[in-house]
Formats: structure tokens, sequence, C-alpha cells
């Protein structure tokens, strides 16, 4: 360890994992991202150490008490260099009066330097960013401490909002680095294959590979072994957590062998836009095309001497600059490079995209198009090997319809794809690879390949289930058999003929072959809470009159003249293309904007929850709170799920502990920051937000979306026993089947189940579709075959 106040991570977690052997590896690893995040003088103070991460080592139950965790960070701070005392550096002299009544404080917000705000000619005290007192009304009092305790706290907010801002930086640099990583590893490829002559790519085969966890603790896979067939589509399945999106960026990075004579291309479910048009998204994918202009412009700068010719490459320095120049012109024409901007063009209006669409930067897309533009690149490179991860998230129906047919009957190569849409694995993948892993809760990691489609791979798994049960009972039937025969009673082998069949028997039993049994994993199951209103079937909760919606008066409306009521017991599902109005309409219903003309009207009693789509961004959740403290901040109330409680007991937290359960939020995970929990733990974090107050009606915007398929299954049930109104956004074929039920007739497949409807968003009306979401695909995919509205 270091005594020199600086520190490295392995340090860190090295005196962590000595002191909390029993830590939970995502806490630890926060843990360690809190303490590198702390100034030097931090590192050194007990107090400041505590103040940290002495909450979050209490409350995960790595230590019994606050001293045993005052104890741990004095021992952190002596590592650092520190004494163990309450502080390692002498703070600077305060000069505070003491005022002789008490003062008002009041709301900082908007305050600076500068201002002066008075109460009744009366200055009261204000402090700046910096915790620095500005003023105070001398006619009032407040003792040094108080002044000293509300310094100090805003100097505490500034400081964690600069290490919330690094941690930003850090995770935006290490995605850059990421990017850039993968691009040079796939132009290494390119040139390995240039070098030995480009062949018909074939397919793969890797033997015997482990793949680290991310947190370098352990391994996702060990002796693992991955077969691509050519022309074969693979599904990838497994619990969020097991390593399916590790695997992937594994194989994008070549960091496995026998990929090198593969073009690969990874389409990453988090597709975030940046300052780049869609087209230089396109253009940038053909990191060939990309090197070869680089080198050009270099080239051309050594030859005007504009540039020294130690900046060339390393394959280029020493060479006739001349003929480097012509081999990089003969090159781009081999590739297409003058033609490379006509094709993308054509590919991004084939996906939809306007000519402005094209060139305008791609952070003001939704998240739909960003997943349009992202899929126009893997159009534009054509890879051997293209991996997709989460394709389905955020693309509407049409965009989703032509993703299924331009896989299934254009592309030709190797397709390895995550997703939770299970009508789109089933219409997409010819094999199935399941990944198990000890870290998402399997009793071994395997990587399982499946023959056929999702819906054979789950009829495979209920055969072979069945089958394994069968030998487990047949052997413990021939298990007991044998040892009550060699357990009588003695009496019965008095003569040798009956030892001699007790020792057969014995042998027999110890070459028994043990066969186990059925691995029966846990499943996850959620829990809503029963609607705080008692509403009749036949009372209406919403409802909206000749409502219509523009951004501004100079702009076309995004629907009009929309008309209808939402009962006590609605199954809804909204559909329609990505940009139509569907979650503008959304905002209108739970009041967040008002509509342009038209009349929006609420069931005073009824209470609206809303699960919005992008819950992650900060919309909803909060990525640096815990779950704890979000249900901390949900308002305290009675009526609420969690009811109401003394906060100065343990009961208020027992209680909110106790709701977030119901959605599998447990244990250590209660306790971390949503940034460090997977996809699918922020969704049940984001649900149990919504679901505290007990609302009558639930507005869910794309709920599957980042989902594991076990987690879609606990969140169809949970919804089909709601005894509230559903009113849902969604393009996921079996959610909107199993939830929402909507049928020609208004009967559904379960008895039990309320039957519901379709409406579609479509040329700036919202109208009921008289039929099943199958046949609404059905309508969608003969329009997009036929090349209209898309």
């Amino acid at each position: 360890v270091q005594a020199s106040g600086t520190m490295s991570s392995f340090d860190v977690a090295a005196i962590l994992s000595q002191h909390l052997s029993s830590l939970d590896e995502d806490v630890r690893e926060y843990l360690v991202s809190v303490v590198e995040g702390m100034s030097p003088d931090e590192r050194k103070s007990s107090v400041s150490l505590n103040e940290a991460i002495g909450p979050f080592l209490v409350d995960g139950g790595a230590v019994e008490s606050e001293d045993a965790a005052e104890l741990l960070c004095k021992t952190i701070s002596i590592s650092f260099g520190g004494s163990g005392f309450k502080s390692a550096v002498v703070a600077e002299e305060e000069t505070v009066s003491l005022l002789s009544a008490p003062i008002k404080m009041i709301d900082r917000s908007g305050l600076n330097k500068t201002a002066k705000p008075t109460y009744g000619g009366t200055v009261i005290s204000t402090f700046d960013e910096d915790g620095q007192l500005l003023e105070v009304n001398h006619n009032s009092s407040l003792d040094a401490s108080a002044i000293a305790t509300t310094q100090r706290q805003v100097r505490k907010n500034r400081k964690e909002n600069e290490r919330l801002n690094r941690i930003l930086r850090a995770e935006e640099l290490a995605r850059f680095n990421a990017e850039a990583e993968m691009s040079a590893a796939r132009m290494a490829a390119i040139k390995a294959n240039r070098t030995a002559g480009r062949q018909a790519a074939m397919g793969v085969n890797i033997e015997r590979f482990s793949i680290p966890h991310p947190s370098g603790t352990s391994d996702l896979l060990t002796d693992a072994s991955l077969t691509l067939a050519s022309n074969h589509r693979y599904g990838m399945v497994g619990k969020n957590g097991a390593g399916k999106s590790t695997l992937m960026r594994q194989l994008a990075n070549y960091k496995l062998d026998g990929l090198m004579h593969l073009r690969i291309l990874l389409v990453d479910q988090h597709v975030e836009g940046d300052d780049q048009s869609a087209l230089q998204w396109v253009l940038r994918a053909d990191v060939e095309r990309t090197a070869l202009i680089e080198d050009e412009q270099r080239l051309i700068a050594c030859q005007h001497g504009n540039a020294d010719l130690s900046t060339l490459p390393k394959d280029l320095q020493g060479v006739n600059l001349e003929l480097a120049l012509a081999e990089v012109y003969e090159r781009m024409e081999v590739i297409g490079a003058n033609t490379a901007e006509f094709r993308a063009r054509k590919i991004l209006t084939g996906l939809g995209f306007t000519d402005s669409m094209m060139v305008n930067p791609t952070g003001g897309l939704s998240g739909g198009w960003a997943m349009r533009a992202a899929l126009a690149a893997a159009l534009f490179v054509t890879p051997d090997l293209l991996l997709l991860d989460e394709p389905t998230n955020h693309l509407d129906l049409h965009a989703l319809v032509w993703l299924e047919q331009w896989l299934t009957q254009r592309y030709t190569g190797i397709l390895l794809v995550v997703s939770h849409d299970q009508v789109f694995l089933d219409t997409v993948c010819t094999d199935i690879l399941e990944l198990k892993s000890t870290l998402a809760g399997s009793s071994k990691s395997t990587l399982v390949h499946y023959s056929g489609d999702y819906a054979t791979y789950l009829n495979t798994l209920s055969e072979q289930k069945v089958a394994q049960q069968r030998l487990r009972v047949a052997f413990e039937k021939e298990r007991d058999k044998l040892r009550e025969f060699i357990s009588r009673d003695g009496k019965k082998y008095d003569n040798p003929a009956h030892q001699s069949q007790r020792k057969m028997k014995m042998k027999q039993l110890e070459s028994l072959m043990e066969v186990e049994g059925v691995e029966e994993e846990s499943e996850l199951v959620m829990r809503f809470p029963k609607p705080y209103g008692i509403f009749s079937p036949t009372e209406n909760l919403i409802s909206v009159k000749d409502a219509s919606f523009a951004w501004s008066e100079d702009q076309p409306p995004l629907f009009e003249k929309v008309d209808f009521t939402i009962g006590s017991r609605a199954r809804i599902a909204i559909l329609g293309k990505n940009g139509c109005g569907k979650t503008s309409l959304l905002n209108i219903l739970v009041g967040d904007t008002d509509p342009t003309t038209g009349k929006v009207s609420r069931h005073l009693g009824c209470r609206i929850a809303r699960l919005q789509q992008h819950h992650y961004k900060g919309e909803q959740l909060d990525p640096n709170l815990t779950p704890l403290e979000h249900m901390r901040r949900m308002p305290q109330e009675e009526t609420s799920s969690v009811g109401l409680h003394d906060p100065e007991t343990r009961q208020e937290e027992t209680a909110q502990r106790s709701f977030l359960s119901n959605f599998g939020i447990v244990g250590t995970r209660a306790v971390l920051p949503v940034r460090y929990l997977s996809g699918g733990q922020r969704m049940r974090v984001a649900l149990a937000v919504v679901l505290y107050r007990r609302p009558d009606m639930l507005i869910l915007d794309e709920p599957t979306n980042h989902l594991d398929a076990d987690t879609v299954r606990a969140l169809c049930e949970a919804l089909s026993t709601f005894e509230g109104a559903i009113l849902a956004v969604s393009h996921d074929e079996s959610f909107v089947n199993k939830v929402i039920n909507a049928s020609v007739d208004g009967s559904t497949k379960d008895p039990n189940a309320l039957p519901g409807e379709l409406w579609v968003m479509s040329k700036q009306r919202l109208q009921r579709f008289d039929g099943s979401f199958k046949e609404y695909k059905k309508m969608i995919t003969k329009k997009v075959l036929a090349g209209k509205d898309f």
C-alpha cells in the first residue's frame, strides 16, 4: 500500500477486500470509485471517508454498526498516509459572529454573490456555491454551529457534484476509447486479410476460451467453446448480468482467437446521438475508407512540406510518397470510396431518413431513429459477422418489420443477436445460444447451443427437464432398492450364498452413476400493490375531447380531433411510427403538457402513474441515488404502498426494503446507486417508484426495453393481475398479446383476463384497430414490402 496520498484502484480494492471479505462485488466496485474520486487530503481524513462510504457499509450489512464503519474508515485513512484522526489538514479559521435571535433561512436557488434578498427591509443569511457566507441579518440569531453546518453541507454538495462530473467525464472517455479500440481492431483485421488475400468468409470455431468479468475479479466464462456456422442466425439468451454484452464486445474487439478472417461489426444496445450526422455515422463505419482518407491527407501534407514524415503511420514511414499515395488511391477505387456517400444516402433514404435528417446532428434524434442510423451503418459495411445487442429497442413496428425482412432475406453473413423480443427471435433465428453464468445465479458457467428458433429452444428445454427428471427418479429408485437389500437384517445373510449376494449389491451401489436432478433456477416474481381508489368497472378515469397538439403555431399538428375515454379496468395499447405523437399524447394525459386545442378531464380521485421510456436518463431515476434513497424521496403518507412510519426508527427503512423486494431489489442492490444496476434492475426500481403511491392507472412507455426474458415474463404476469387501468405504448408483440389481450370480437385467450384494445396513431388521427396485433403486423408488413408508409 502506498503512503504518499495516491493509491491505485487495485490498492483500494485490496484494502476493502481484506476488511470486507463478504462485501458484494458491485458494492465494492462502487466504493472503490467513490474513494478514487476523493482528493488526497479527503482520503487521509477518517471523517471524510466515513461520510462518503460509511452509510453504504452499514446499510449493505458489511459492518454491524456505525462505530465499526468509523473504525474501518480510520484504517483506510491510515493506508492513505493519514494519522487515523478526524482530519489530515488544519481547517481554515472561520470568523463567525454569534447572533442573539433565531434567523430565517430562505431558498437560495438563483442567488449569487451579488444577490441581497430582503424581507421587511432586513437582510438574511445567504451562501454562495463555495459555501462562503455572504450576508447575515444581525437582528436575528443563529448560532455559529448552524452557520458552519450549512457551509459544510454546501461544500459537501459541491464536492459531490464535482465527483459525479469526473465520473461522467471518465465514462465518456471510456466510451470514446472503447470505440477507438474497436475501430483499430477492425482495421487490423482488414489489413491482415488484405495481406493474405481476401477469401470467402468462413464460420467461427473457438475452443476452450475464457472471458474475464469487467471488474477483473472472476471469469464470466471458463473453458467455453463457440461455433458459428456460415449463413446461420444465432439468438443469444441469458439473464441480466450473465455476460451477453461482454461476449459481444470480446468478439467485436477480436479479443478471441480465430476471428481475424472476418469483418465484424457491433451495433450496441445503447445508441446515443452526438454532434455527428447520421450520414457521418454511416460513412465512418467503413474504417478502411476512413483510414485511407487520413493516409491521403497525411501523405499530401508531407508532399507539400506541411507535415513531418514522422507523423505518418509506421507502415508508411520510409516509403516513396508518390508510390504510397498511388497505392492509397488504388485501394480507394477497389473499395468504392468515391461512391460511398451516394450509397450511404441511398441506405438512409431506404430507412426513412429525409435529407435534413441525414445531415443534422444525431444528438437530436429519438432513440428509434438513432437505432435506425446504427443499423444503416451495418447495411453499409455488410460485415461477415454482425453483432446486434437489443436492436429492437426503440424501434417502431415499421422499422422492426423491415429489420426482420432484411436479416432473413438479404443478409448473408453470420448473425449473433441478443433480444428480449421472443417473436423477433422466432422470426429471425435459426439457432439459439444460451449463456449461463455463476454471476447471474447459475450453478456453472456454460454456453450451450440449441438448433431451431426460440420457441423450439423453449420446447427442447422443457423436454430435457422431463427426461432428466425421469432419469433422476430411476436412479433414486435403483439406489434405494440396493440400499434396502444391503441394509436388511444380518440374520438373512448367515449362509455364504446370501453373503455373496450382499457383496455383489454393494459393488453395484458403488458403481451406480449419480444422476443430477433438474436445476431449477430462481425466477423473478413481481408483486404489484392494489390501486388506491375504488372505482366501478363502468367509471371513466380520463376523458379526452377534440384534442390536438402542435409544437408551435407554424408547425402542423402531430395529431388532431382526438376523442376517447379510459375506463377503470381498461387495457389499451397505442401503436404507431416513431415521431407520430404517441409520447406527446402521454404527456397530455398525465398533465405534463396541455393540448393545443381541446379538453382533457381526469377523475379527481384517480392516481395516475407513468413509467417513462427513458427512465434512466434523469427523467424518472437519478443515476446517483440508491433505490432506498429513491423511496425516501417519495411522499411519506399513510396511503402509500409503504405506509407512514416514524423516520427516527428502522421501521420506515424496513418497510421500504420490503416494498423494493417485491420487484426483486434485495440485499445490497437496495443501497447501490442505480448507475451500477443492470438495465432490468433499473426498470424494476423505476416500477417501484411508479407504484409507490398505489396508482389506479398505469401509463407505460415501451416498458420492455433493455429487459431480459425473465424480467419481461415477470412484468407481464404482474400486469395481468393488476386491478387498475393500463395504457401502454409498445411494439413488443409478446408483451401486447399477454397484457393487452386485444382481439376482433373482444374475446380473450385467457378467460380470467380483461379484453383489451389496440389504438393506432396514424396520419394525425388516433383510431381503434379492430383486430389483433398479429393482424396489425401483417398489414404493416405488406406496406413495408411495398415500400409504402415507412
